[in-house]
């Protein structure tokens, strides 16, 4: 038996009442089963309430706050452009906007630079939300109309006009309940309205989304060949921009003016068509190179040549058009502007601007193409005799001509080296500070010159200068007996410079003045003091001592004299003081590196002084720290 024969009224969606009843506390009469029925169905009838979402143009509506000047020197509130992070401490909303008044107010130039970031370079967190959140909507939006859009169609499909009454349902059927009848057409048609809403409302979000369809491959194709066009096109007019018009510079203002070569008007503003002045600043950033993977090791080799043999027919190609050009023009020397101009031999045309392709040593004068046109008349004469030569050159070399032809390149050779020799040994080089130039010296026939020997200009080796040439000589004639006295006499050198310093710090003394700040050093000899260092402990690895620290080290130093005899350590005392000598210098050598990551000393360009930075406190301080200065740390420069 079914709910429908208990309880006619009984909803679908409380399930069956006869399970539900035996635990729960339903009503048992009729009037309290009625109002529940009725209470569900209220409920059933009202509609879902929907939480308002924002629209997605009410996104675009939103107007952000633009960024404005947070100190107020020279403006009210104006346009920010500049943003200083190191006077955002400074700021109550911790931004430190600057306009360009306040900024330059701010910071002068005797101030230490500050680091700033243009206001237009920081990324705006809230449009970057608004943007996401806009988007999102709009593609949420799109796949619910694509849903319902399907649907639609599924429908549309399926949707016939009944032909045929409805038959009614067999009387051992179980009882339905009542339902109304359906009005197919108006059905069809609002579903067909329905669907070319839905379709035009999908077309508007394509278009938001800019969801434009994929080209065809012709469509593709013409795009590509029209780009290329345009890109041409726009090469072409910009080398006859360049043609027509030539930059000169204002030696009074400094700025650049353009000439028109045709019409002979100058004017200020630059061109739109011009460009670049130089064509290779648009390919200035080269693109990184692919690496090509082959299948197997010919066919690498293949690339290999053809890519080789491409160079080849490149380098060829280029340098038979620097020849053709080169027959063709020739330069000529103007006095009047001392400058060369350039001589179109077929054409009989001039102008100022170099061909491309070549270089000025590959362009001849008319001098020296005339002595190459009589010396090409003379070759072609003697070519007879050079064919001959050949001929005999291919023939067959017995052994005796050949060690003959050897033996005559290595006296060649030999006696080239000794003439280098030979020019070196008389020439001397010598610098002129005045001029800044090198002029070359003869010891023979003391005659000086500026341009170099002409048997040296293709050696290896430069000519000596006149201490080079004594060492050399000292090199040369070096002797086992001299060589040990070179060695003894360094040997002294150094022994008595390390007894001189060691005398000097005894005689001064560095005493620490407060009210300076400074240390003056003393003299225990003659009483005299002066707050410039000792000329012989400048470059001295340790510094004068202090009187406290001259008296600590006489002190040890008679200790050590009276107890050296009687005084013997045991294995462990000596190796405990070895331990904990070493874990001294390894402490003293980590608080140097960590002294180093902490502190950079800058130099100031204002003052000339230098100044020290603390790297974790961002504290600046013209006097150096108290660790760093007993540690003797030499920091580094802070690249600000």
């Amino acid at each position: 038996m079914s709910s429908f024969d208990t309880y006619p009224e009984w909803p679908d969606g409380l399930g069956q009442p006869r399970v539900n009843a035996l635990a729960s506390n339903l009503p048992r009469t009729a009037i309290d089963r009625h109002e529940v029925i009725a209470k569900f169905r209220a409920r059933e009838a009202k509609p879902p309430v929907q939480k308002k979402r924002p629209h997605i143009r009410q996104f675009h509506s939103i107007q952000i706050a633009t960024s404005r000047c947070s100190f107020h020197f020279h403006c009210h509130g104006a346009l920010a452009t500049k943003q200083c992070h190191n006077c955002a401490n400074f700021d109550e909303n911790q931004l430190g906007y600057y306009c360009d008044a306040c900024f330059a107010a701010r910071h002068p130039d005797f101030r230490i630079p500050h680091t700033w970031t243009p206001v237009k370079d920081t990324t705006n967190q809230e449009e970057e939300w608004i943007a996401h959140v806009t988007r999102h909507h709009l593609e949420q939006d799109a796949a619910e109309l694509k849903l319902l859009l399907a649907d639609t169609q599924v429908f549309l499909a399926r949707s016939t006009l009944p032909k045929e009454p409805v038959t009614p349902p067999p009387e051992d059927s179980t009882p339905q309940s009542t339902s109304t009848s359906i009005d197919f057409k108006k059905t069809y048609t609002t579903a067909s309205r329905v669907y070319g809403t839905l379709q035009e409302l999908l077309g508007k979000i394509h278009d938001q989304l800019e969801q434009k369809p994929p080209l065809t491959r012709e469509e593709a194709l013409a795009k590509i060949q029209s780009m290329w066009k345009i890109r041409k096109a726009r090469k072409q007019l910009k080398v006859l921009v360049r043609e027509v018009y030539t930059s000169f510079e204002d030696p009074t203002t400094g700025q650049t003016y353009y000439y028109n070569k045709y019409t002979k008007e100058t004017q200020w503003t630059k061109p739109a068509a011009l460009g670049s002045e130089h064509p290779s600043d648009s390919h200035s950033k080269t693109q990184k190179k692919t690496k090509v993977g082959f299948a197997s090791r010919e066919e690498e080799e293949r690339y290999a040549v053809s890519k080789l043999q491409a160079m080849a027919r490149s380098h060829f190609a280029r340098r038979n058009m620097r020849r053709l050009i080169s027959s063709v023009y020739e330069k000529i020397w103007d006095a009047s502007t001392q400058r060369f101009y350039y001589h179109n031999t077929k054409s009989k045309e001039v102008k100022w601007e170099k061909p491309r392709w070549v270089n000025d040593e590959d362009l001849q004068t008319p001098r020296t193409r005339f002595k190459q046109i009589q010396a090409g008349k003379v070759t072609q004469d003697d070519s007879g005799k050079k064919m001959k030569r050949n001929k005999a050159r291919n023939e067959p070399l017995t052994p005796e001509t050949a060690a003959c032809m050897v033996q005559r390149a290595y006296r060649r050779k030999i006696g080239f080296q000794n003439l280098l020799k030979m020019c070196r040994a008389v020439y001397e080089r010598i610098y002129d500070p005045e001029q800044g130039l090198y002029y070359y010296h003869n010891t023979r026939t003391k005659e000086t010159t500026w341009d170099k020997p002409l048997l040296l200009r293709g050696a290896e080796s430069d000519v000596f200068t006149p201490r080079t040439r004594q060492k050399k000589a000292r090199e040369e004639l070096l002797t086992p007996e001299k060589a040990a006295q070179m060695v003894q006499r360094a040997f002294r050198r150094k022994k008595g410079f390390q007894n001189l310093l060691q005398m000097c710090r005894a005689v001064y003394e560095r005493i620490y003045d407060p009210e300076q700040d400074m240390y003056y050093y003393h003299n225990t000899r003659t009483k005299e003091t002066t707050w410039e260092k000792p000329l012989l402990l400048r470059g001295a690895e340790s510094d004068v001592f202090t009187p406290r620290t001259r008296q600590k080290k006489l002190q040890s130093l008679i200790s050590a004299t009276a107890s050296r005899k009687s005084l013997q350590w045991t294995e462990e005392e000596a190796a405990t003081r070895l331990q904990g000598l070493y874990r001294a210098k390894k402490a003293k050598e980590e608080l140097g590196t960590r002294l180093m990551l902490r502190f950079k000393q800058a130099f100031d360009p204002s003052s000339g002084q230098v100044y020290y930075v603390d790297i974790l406190t961002q504290e600046v301080s013209w006097d150096p720290p108290a660790l760093v200065r007993r540690a003797g740390v030499q920091l580094e420069t802070f690249d600000e």
